[in-house]
């Protein structure tokens, strides 16, 4: 029993130390966008080409870092399929990973610091897996060792590992796995929003605004769920076709996609500069450009969002895609909005906003589920309906996709 309270104590310390360093991580991407993009051009005289040139002083780190460090940084994607082909993640090369994820994040790519984020929980999740694994196995050694040794086995990173595609001894000794992993994960997320809180970073919702909604307004729900899911099945077909038809005439190098990227980034940061960042702290404008550009406008900007972020990522300036797509949902559904103004404001862009979301990321629930959050809780049931229907009718066409050449077949015959 004093041996599993022991491991619990110890599965506690390692989680909170995994919270501290996504902590870490957000902290010095917030701090290096406040200080290079807010604080130093204010004391600049003349600070007209000041963004080109943090732009081009980004791409030059970049492109050493992918010199020296190979295709980095890897996004939650790549992560999660090493470890489904593994089961097992490179943790050591974490730190890089961060390391190139706040260049990108700092000097004006289009993507969000989500990815890295996960990224982050994902592989020091498996090093504490990897270090558990060890104490349970060498539970006597580790009893028998002077105390100075046990501190230097408990604390060292890179030492006393014991992989899970060796053996799993943590399933044996820990019987309700399901309830210890939960634990941590608790203790690990509570100490990271607490830290967010304490040092007042800025916050992943932004509230779009209150709502007075009526009952007889939800008959826009079919017609305003079909616009986001065309706006977003359109908008992947177009940049699909063009993505097609450009690699069958040119398909450049590393080096020269990172550079290609950087020039739109720089066209972007002159003409349009609120569409510079994904992260949390400009998810704000979003709200701010609904309110006051005019349709065509919002349209216009949603797209040049899209199209941005589909850019970095081709041009490997990778991060994550949620912020910046709940960036270019919000823009379509205020964009929608200004065409019904006897509705109620919030409700349309919820529903287009939501809906878009959806569509572009294909995940019902995580666009869902986040974006409803932007929202005032008496608008919940409505996105939980929304989600719902959506749900119904992704079965009804899987259902009628794999039906249909069964019917076909006994027609043919």
């Amino acid at each position: 029993m004093k041996a599993k309270t022991g491991l619990f104590l110890y599965a506690l310390v390692l989680s909170s130390c995994i919270a501290m360093v996504a902590f870490a991580f957000l902290f010095t991407e917030n701090g290096l966008w406040e200080l290079l993009w807010q604080e130093i051009p204010r004391h600049l005289h003349d600070a007209r080409y000041y963004r080109e040139l943090l732009i081009i002083i980004g791409t030059c780190l970049l492109l050493i870092v992918k010199k020296h460090w190979g295709n980095v940084p890897h996004n939650a994607h790549s992560v999660m399929g090493e470890l489904r082909q593994t089961h097992t993640v490179d943790y050591t090369q974490a730190w890089r990973n961060m390391l190139a994820s706040l260049v990108v994040l700092a000097f004006g790519a289009g993507v969000g610091p989500e990815a890295t984020l996960v990224g982050i929980v994902i592989s020091y999740s498996i090093w504490e897996a990897d270090k558990l694994r060890w104490v349970t196995k060498n539970q006597a050694a580790f009893q028998n060792a002077p105390f100075k040794h046990k501190i230097i086995m408990l604390c060292c990173p890179y030492r006393y590992l014991l992989s899970g595609k060796e053996e799993n001894h943590l399933q044996q000794v820990v019987k309700h796995k399901k309830l210890f992993d939960g634990l941590l994960i608790v203790n690990g997320v509570a100490l990271f929003w607490l830290m967010v809180q304490l040092t007042d970073q800025p916050s992943f919702i932004t509230k779009v605004g209150v709502s007075h909604w009526q009952v007889h307004e939800l008959w826009l729900m079919p017609l305003l769920m079909a616009y986001g899911w065309l706006f977003g099945k359109i908008y992947r077909w177009l940049t699909w076709h063009l993505q097609d038809w450009l690699t069958r005439f040119w398909q450049p190098g590393l080096s020269a996609r990172v550079v290609m990227a950087a020039a739109v980034m720089a066209f972007v940061a002159w003409y349009f500069p609120q569409l510079l960042f994904s992260g949390q702290h400009s998810l704000h404008w979003a709200v701010s450009l609904g309110l006051r550009e005019s349709t065509l406008m919002l349209l216009g900007l949603a797209a040049l969002k899209l199209f941005f972020l589909d850019v970095c990522l081709w041009g490997s300036w990778t991060g994550g895609n949620i912020f910046p797509i709940v960036f270019a949902a919000l823009l379509n559904g205020f964009a929608i909005a200004q065409l019904l103004p006897a509705n109620d404001t919030t409700l349309i862009v919820m529903l287009v906003g939501i809906s878009s979301g959806i569509s572009l990321l294909g995940n019902i629930w995580l666009a869902g589920i986040f974006m409803m959050l932007f929202f005032p809780m008496n608008l919940w049931l409505v996105a939980i309906l929304l989600m719902l229907i959506w749900l119904a009718g992704q079965r009804l066409m899987k259902r009628f996709v794999k039906d249909k050449p069964i019917s076909a077949d006994k027609s043919g015959n």
